[in-house]
Parts: structure tokens; C-alpha cells; sequence
């Protein structure tokens, strides 16, 4: 594969619907189709319909989109047994911007199932089933997962160590970075980075990628020199050199800027590294907040002439990974505008993902930091003054704020009504939504309610899910309404917009009536859909929601269907109630039989990660599984759980997309790794 997965999943995995700050999320992708694959597209339903761009289908298409779009066929390339399905597939090619260096046509994929796939996990809500109490904690409780302890990592040391070299490389690359995740110590990190280090040059690219992105997690400052050699390297192969050069970022070294912008050669650059450079520089400058580094990508975006497309949107995307909206208003208002469709779509998710808090709260949420970082710890007497003083500044600094605000909503309005690129429209939907999540504005909602009056199937949806998102008030009973719908694919968008809507942990939780009829909702159409994959959407949504009581439904929904997909889902639902419940009911079915399907049985150990589930029968069980696997992608599956429960991390760290979202790769790349990076 020449071309990899640059920047949103970045990687396998991260972010929280409290709603995490603002440059943490959201992407594009690159292959277009209906709303639901050949293999899970209800008998019932007629074949999808050819659509004009904006005339809304027939009564009876099911194609989830409007641009038009071909019958679902499979994806060019078949991801291992354990890898999640594709969510959309199929669907003929569009034509992608007009810059120089393209090789024909290109293909996107922007149903609302391909954007929830990749970014799902924002919205998964902070709940575990066990925190680890050591004693480095003098008996503290951390309000969240914290590093296995040293003692315990020792155990599985052994196991890491040989399976590194393991004869199958997908498991060996599981190991690579489960070791950099899971190193608990000094010790343990040194001895992962002479090993991690040692397997940059190996003659395998996939193995020599994994030991990238392991450093990603132990690298230190003697790393640099390694890691930057192998990055500037033009022997070595290219996606290897634009692993490295991401893994750079996470250094915080003093010439990491210094060593981007050498990489980021627009004229005769590799073109993953040129990307992952341009990419890396927004993760720095949104810790450095050097001013050199806008400045460079703007020239890059709109200055420097006959510059490759797709190098102006990763340059402008990264004013969002950046966040600062005095940095990037400007820019990104601009490259909304811009001709080149690469740009505007870019510009569209960059707007959504700013951080459009006040300078007030921004404080706040300084100071009430090293206080929630434990549980039960009260705020001092001095810093609730504090708190108090800078709350009664809000109202006027969102007031001073609100002409640039407005600004940007009236662009992404006047974008998702009239823009020529579908893509677009759509991006604009969730931004909307974003901004309105952080600063509510009537505005944002205005335009959202007015889309979604407009009924175009493939919008609809996406409209629904932004005012899931923003908190709108008429959001629930929308969602309610789509949920009857016929169209598959509109049902699952309102299933997963009832989870929203309903997450009783997000920032501004729904009433308690509200929550209790999202969750009433979902229930019913786990029971009762006649679809498998809306069935699996309900049961992930009533995850979201959080109500104990669901786990019952959606565990007899995992037991009775036949169809890998829903089971899937069924265990991400399970893993987010944060019950131990759910993580007893998973780990049943990693003991039993089911464990012989490699699809279903990586996902459930993938869900048993998410957990947190740190008891010894949990690890015994994993460790038995790699030992003993005979499937080599349930082997890489188990060990990436072992990593995710041994990790301090809320979720495994999405390496190339922790607050990236526009990669131009092939979506069989997160095919294939979203449960290891």
C-alpha cells in the first residue's frame, strides 16, 4: 500500500463525549457508496436508485446519500477476518478538485456510517469498570484509568517480548506497540525503546511502522536522532519515514518544528511524508503555539502557486488540529471559499474542531484540572473565588466573541445550503453542531433545522447527527421521528443520535424524561428492527446512553443473532455501559465458542479493552488467548486489548489522528488496524 492513513483515526483510537476539546476529532475520507453493504442491506429494501446531485430520491431508495451513487459493490481490497467491516461500500467516482498531480478520477466515501466509523469514539462516554489503585497513589482514587502498575506489566513483559518476533507480522506489530503502550516504568520504557529502536530499519514495513508508532508512547529526548534519520532517510520505505515523522511531535522537542518544516518538502517530497510533516506541525503548534508555524502553512495554503491540492488541505486542516480561533478564523474562512474542493472540505471539518470557549472558561477549566484528576478531592476555598469571579466574565466575553462566531456560522450556513460538493454540505453539518456544543448559538441550529426540513436523504442524516451533537431542543423529538423511517440508513443516524442526545454523562446532559425515552427507544428497536445493522446500531447507542438496564437487551441481542456486524456493535454497547456486568458478559463470550469467528472475536476483546476490566481472571484470559491462538488476528486482537487494559490512557491514542481528521488514505488501512494503533 503506497498511500496510509494520515490523519484523523490516526490511528486506532481516542477522545470523550464530555465533548473533548475542540482539536480532537473528526475526518475525511475517500470512497463513496450507499448507506449500508450488499451483505447487510435488508432483503426487503429496493436496490439503490441513480439520484441527481440535489433532487431528493424516489420514495423506496435506500442509497443514503445525494450525489449519485452506483450499486454497493465490495471494497477493492478484503480486510483480515478481524478487521470491522467497512460501513459503506461501493458507489461510482467522483471527481476530486482540479490542482495539479491528480491521477484521475478519485472516489469518496462521505455517508454519515463511514464518518461515524472514524469518529466514534469522540462521543464514547468516560466510563470504566475498574480503576487502578497502587500505591504510588497514597490511596487516591484517580477519576479515570490510570498506568498498570510496574508489578503487574512485569507479568506480561515475557509474553510481549516474544511476540515482537512473532512469525505472523500482524501479530508482531499488535506487540510493537501494545509494548510502547504498556511499558509502566523506567525500566520497562527503556528496554522498550532499545527493542522499539532496534526494529525502525526492519526489512518489513509493517513491523518497522509498529516500533514507530510504539515509540509514539516511550520515545525520549535520546530518541530524536533515531527516529529523525530514519524520517529523513530516502532509502527508507515512505510510509515508515511519515510514521516516524508523526512520532516527532509527541517529543515536544525543541527543533521538532525546526525538523518538520525540512520534511515538509512541497516540491519534492514523498507524499505521506510531506503529509505527515504538514500534519505534525499542527499537533506543534498547538503545544508551542509558535507563530512561525501558521505562518508557514499559510503560505503553503495560499501563497505558494502550483502547490499539489491535497498538500493545501492537510496545510489547512491543520489550523484546526492547531484550535486557536484567533489563529485560524481567518484562514479557514478563506479556504471555505476556496475553488479547489480538497480545501473546502478541509476547511469545513477545521471550522468545526476550533476551540470556541471563552478566554473565562478556558481558565476555568485550568483550574478545576489537577482537582478532577482524583476523585473526592474538593476545589480550595481560594480557587472556587477564583472560579466564581471568572464565571461572572463569561456572558461578556461570548458577547465580544459573537461576531466572529456568527461569522463563521453564517460561512457554514450559506455552505451546507448552496456548495456544489456534497462533501462539503455534510461537513458543515457537524461543524455546525460542534460550535453550537461549545457556544450555543440559535444561528447554528437555524440552519441545521432548515437543512433537515429540506429531507434529502444523505443529508438528513448528517443533520440530525449535528443537532445531536450542538444539544438543539427539537433534537430528540427529530431523532424519534427518523427513527420510524424505512430507509435503514436514516434509522441508524437517529440511533445514534438518540445515543447522544441521551449520554447521561455528556457536558449538558437531556432531562432525566428525555434519557429514559432515548433509551426506551433504542430498546425496542434492538428487539424488534428488522435490520441486523440497526439492531447493532441500537445497541451501541443504548451504550451511550448508559442506563444499566439495558445491558440485559443487548445482551440477548449479541447471544441470538447470527450477523457478525450487530454482535460487533453489541459488544462496544456493552463495554460502554462501564457496568461490571457488561465486561462479565463479554469475557463469557471470549471463553466460549464464539471466539472461533476471528471477526466477532476481536472486536469483543477489543471491547473487553475498553473496559478497563483489571481483574486477574480478565488478563489470565488474554494471555491465554495469545499464547494458545491459532487465529493469527484474534492473537493481534487479544494483544491489543492487553494494551488498552495496561494503558493509563482513556483509549488507546489514535496516533496520526488525535486531533487530525483529513487523511487522504485508503480506508483498508483502518480496516485493518483500527483495534491495534
Amino acid at each position: 500500500m503506497t498511500r496510509w492513513f494520515l490523519a484523523g483515526l490516526a490511528g486506532a483510537l481516542l477522545a470523550a463525549l464530555t465533548f473533548v476539546t475542540p482539536a480532537e476529532s473528526c475526518i475525511r475520507f475517500k470512497r463513496p457508496g450507499g448507506s449500508v453493504d450488499t451483505g447487510q442491506r435488508d432483503p426487503a429494501d429496493a436496490p439503490p436508485a441513480e439520484t441527481p446531485q440535489d433532487e431528493p430520491p424516489a420514495d423506496g431508495d435506500t442509497t443514503g446519500g445525494d450525489e449519485p451513487s452506483g450499486p454497493t459493490t465490495p471494497p477493492p481490497t478484503t480486510p483480515p477476518p478481524s478487521a470491522p467491516p467497512p460501513p459503506t461500500t461501493g458507489g461510482g467516482p467522483t471527481t476530486l478538485g482540479d490542482g495539479p498531480g491528480r491521477k484521475g478520477a478519485a472516489v469518496d466515501n462521505g455517508t454519515w456510517e463511514v464518518w461515524w466509523e472514524l469518529n466514534r469514539v469522540e462521543f464514547f462516554p468516560r466510563r470504566w469498570v475498574k480503576r487502578e489503585i497502587t500505591p504510588d497513589d497514597n490511596g487516591l482514587t484517580r477519576n479515570g484509568p490510570q498506568p498498570l502498575h510496574p508489578s503487574r506489566v512485569a507479568e506480561i513483559w515475557p509474553l510481549l517480548k516474544k511476540m515482537v518476533d512473532h512469525k505472523h507480522v500482524f501479530v508482531a506489530e499488535s506487540a510493537l506497540i501494545t509494548m510502547g503502550r504498556a511499558a509502566a516504568n523506567e525500566e520497562q520504557r527503556a528496554e522498550a525503546r532499545k527493542i522499539l529502536e532496534g526494529k525502525l530499519r526492519h526489512r518489513k514495513r509493517e513491523v518497522a511502522r509498529a516500533a514507530a508508532l510504539g515509540l509514539f508512547y516511550v520515545a525520549d529526548q535520546s530518541s530524536v536522532l533515531p527516529i529523525y534519520e530514519v524520517a529523513s532517510d530516502k532509502k527508507a520505505d515512505e510510509e515508515v519515514r511519515a510514521f516516524a515523522a508523526l512520532t516527532l511531535t509527541n517529543l515536544k522537542h525543541p527543533m521538532a518544528t525546526v525538523l518538520l518544516q525540512e520534511l515538509a518538502d512541497i516540491r519534492d517530497g514523498y507524499y505521506e511524508l510531506v503529509s505527515a510533516a504538514l500534519m505534525g506541525l499542527g499537533y506543534n503548534g498547538a503545544d508551542t503555539k509558535d507563530p512561525a508555524i501558521p505562518a508557514f502553512l499559510e503560505e503553503i495554503v495560499f501563497k505558494t502557486k502550483n502547490v499539489r491540492p491535497e498538500y493545501r488541505a492537510i496545510a489547512i486542516e491543520s489550523f484546526g488540529r492547531i484550535g486557536d480561533l484567533d489563529v485560524g478564523e481567518r484562514p479557514l474562512r478563506k479556504g471555505l471559499a476556496d475553488r479547489n474542493i480538497h480545501v473546502r472540505r478541509s476547511s469545513a471539518i477545521a471550522l468545526g474542531v476550533l476551540d470556541y470557549r471563552t478566554a473565562a472558561e478556558k481558565e476555568i477549566a485550568a483550574i478545576r484540572a489537577p482537582y478532577e484528576e482524583y476523585v473526592g478531592i474538593p476545589i480550595s476555598p481560594e480557587d472556587e473565588a477564583k472560579i466564581k469571579v471568572l464565571e461572572g466574565q463569561i456572558d461578556q466575553q461570548r458577547l465580544e466573541m459573537a461576531g466572529t462566531v456568527k461569522d463563521i456560522i453564517k460561512d457554514l450556513g450559506e455552505a451546507l445550503r448552496k456548495d456544489n460538493d456534497v462533501f462539503v454540505r455534510r461537513m458543515c453539518a457537524i461543524s455546525l453542531g460542534r460550535i453550537n456544543a461549545q457556544n450555543p448559538q440559535n444561528l447554528a441550529v437555524r440552519f441545521l433545522r432548515s437543512e433537515l426540513q429540506r429531507d434529502r436523504i444523505g443529508m438528513r442524516e448528517y443533520c440530525i447527527l449535528g443537532m445531536a451533537i450542538g444539544g438543539a431542543e427539537d433534537a430528540y423529538e427529530n431523532a424519534l421521528r427518523m427513527s420510524d423511517e424505512r430507509n435503514p440508513s436514516t434509522r441508524g443516524a437517529a440511533c445514534i443520535s438518540l445515543g447522544l442526545i441521551g449520554n447521561k454523562d455528556r457536558a449538558n446532559p437531556a432531562s432525566a424524561e428525555i434519557q429514559k425515552g432515548c433509551d426506551e427507544r433504542l430498546r425496542l428497536l434492538v428487539r424488534t428492527d428488522p435490520h441486523p445493522v440497526i439492531k447493532g446500531y441500537a445497541a451501541l447507542a443504548c451504550g451511550l446512553v448508559g442506563r444499566g438496564e439495558s445491558g440485559s437487551e443487548i445482551l440477548k441481542m449479541v447471544r441470538d443473532t447470527s450477523s457478525p456486524t450487530p454482535c460487533s456493535y453489541g459488544a462496544l454497547g456493552l463495554a460502554l455501559l462501564g457496568t461490571q456486568q457488561g465486561a462479565d458478559d463479554i469475557l463469557k463470550f471470549v471463553r466460549s465458542s464464539e471466539m472461533r469467528n476471528g471477526f466477532v472475536a476481536s472486536h469483543m476483546v477489543y471491547a473487553l479493552g475498553l473496559t478497563k476490566d483489571r481483574r486477574k481472571e480478565t488478563y489470565d484470559r488474554l494471555v491465554d488467548v495469545t499464547e494458545k491462538g491459532e487465529d493469527q488476528y484474534v492473537q493481534a486482537a487479544t494483544l491489543a486489548a492487553i494494551g488498552y487494559l495496561s494503558s493509563g490512557e482513556f483509549y488507546p491514542r489514535r496516533h496520526l489522528m488525535a486531533r487530525g481528521y483529513n487523511f487522504m488514505l485508503d480506508l483498508e488501512y483502518i480496516d485493518t488496524y483500527f483495534y491495534k494503533l
